[in-house]
């Protein structure tokens, strides 16, 4: 499932000959008259829903869609507290090389909104130069930060227990250090 027919048509293209029913639908809002066994979210999906409510309509769908003793998994993409910090100036990210031989410089900036969770990274891409021609005009990415006790909160309050929760898909135990990144929760 997926909300862009592009990524879709990609995934189908990639996906060759497997047997998949590729749906375009909202994770907050698609019904499709099935359940199953296991329903996961991956790429930091859960950080795209940038409000406690589109994260509950993903949550209620996702129950909808669940067999009684059915898994759910998601991940996200935990920042440290310390790196949650306004950079107003364009700062200089990284640099990559084009097929064609020439040089992206990547750069951007970050700003937070401490109230609703938000980052926002807006970045510029120039060719050949930091100060060279854009690549492609100035893009913008806003994600939602939410932290562990209160995922596990929502989760309880939606109707979900926990499984198990890991630092990162190689099933590392998540510590105070370490965060979890991906959460397995079933109906309760």
């Amino acid at each position: 499932m997926d909300l862009s027919a592009p990524s879709l048509a990609y995934a189908r293209q990639k996906a060759r000959d497997l047997p998949i029913c590729w749906v375009e639908s909202d994770v907050r809002d698609f019904h499709l008259q099935q359940r199953y066994d296991f329903i996961f979210a991956r790429g930091g999906l859960f950080d795209f829903l940038l409000t406690r409510q589109d994260q509950e309509a993903m949550f209620t769908c996702a129950q909808e869609h669940l067999m009684d003793d059915g898994k759910f998994m998601f991940d996200v993409c935990h920042l440290p507290p310390s790196q949650m910090v306004n950079e107003l100036e364009e700062v200089e990210w990284f640099t990559l090389t084009h097929s064609n031989g020439r040089k992206i410089y990547v750069s951007g900036k970050d700003i937070y909104d401490y109230t609703l969770q938000q980052r926002t990274q807006i970045c510029y891409e120039r060719w050949d130069a930091p100060t060279g021609a854009f690549v492609r005009p100035p893009w913008k990415l806003t994600l939602r930060y939410s932290f562990s006790q209160e995922i596990e909160s929502l989760l309880h309050y939606n109707g979900f227990k926990i499984t198990a929760k890991y630092a990162n898909y190689d099933g590392s135990p998540a510590t105070a250090e370490t965060p979890p990144e991906v959460y397995i929760y079933e109906k309760s």
